[in-house]
């Protein structure tokens, strides 16, 4: 299937990243070491599975949207840099 133009839109928090303090619970998500997560409990961030392998998606070809109700830990932060990095 031939993608002409796409939009993926994912949320932030629990898709996106992954609960702080659950690396051994969730082995494939990655902990940013020195990156902030200030949803909910706060903690170290944590890449979701998803978000490091969504370019091996057929969203790695789209435009990509995030939304959160939160504040992904405000402007300029490691985890907003951290996200749109990958």
């Amino acid at each position: 299937v031939e993608l002409q133009s796409c939009l993926c839109v994912f949320d932030v928090d629990r898709t996106l990243t992954g609960k702080q303090g659950w690396r051994g619970k969730c082995p494939q998500n990655y902990e940013v070491a020195g990156s902030k997560d200030t949803a909910y409990g706060q903690g170290t961030l944590l890449l979701s599975e998803f978000a490091q392998n969504m370019d091996k998606t057929f969203c790695g070809q789209c435009y990509h949207g995030i939304v959160t109700a939160g504040q992904a830990s405000g402007p300029g932060s490691d985890e907003r840099a951290e996200i749109l990095r990958r």
